[in-house]
């Protein structure tokens, strides 16, 4: 791809190259050729997205993805301490149940307050889709 040019690049390099003296055509400098050179022979950059995602392999590459990035995969991270947070609470519950409960209390806050804010959040998409079908109603009148 890289080296293979289409005719309409040939055809444009061959006229900016071309040292033509005729009233009418400008002739170009040796720089303005070489530019003319390098802007067709550039060669096209990939996107990020072009690239095959990396291989990871065994019960672990969960893990492997989320070290790869940890502070763009914050909520993974959540996930995976969510994951293993009945585990301690099962073993701090059976040393100490008052503690247990405690623990579990604010957790319990925590989830309430994140669940009231992402509910708040859908109600503001909910008024602002119910306007914007309005506004297409009116406009259509």
């Amino acid at each position: 791809f890289l080296n293979n040019h289409s005719s309409s690049q040939q055809s444009f390099l061959s006229k900016m190259t071309s040292k033509n003296t005729e009233p009418d055509n400008h002739p170009l400098s040796d720089n303005e050729t070489a530019a003319a050179e390098q802007l067709v022979n550039k060669p096209s950059t990939k996107s990020p997205h072009d690239s095959k995602p990396k291989e990871r392999h065994g019960i672990c590459q969960s893990c492997e993805w989320f070290k790869e990035s940890p502070i763009s995969r914050w909520q993974f991270g959540i996930f995976l301490f969510l994951a293993v947070a009945p585990i301690i609470w099962i073993i701090i519950r059976i040393s100490s149940p008052r503690t247990a409960d405690i623990i579990a209390g604010i957790a319990g806050l925590i989830l309430a307050i994140y669940a009231a804010n992402h509910f708040r959040i859908l109600l503001g998409l909910k008024v602002e889709v119910d306007r914007y079908g309005q506004l297409n109603e009116d406009f259509k009148l």
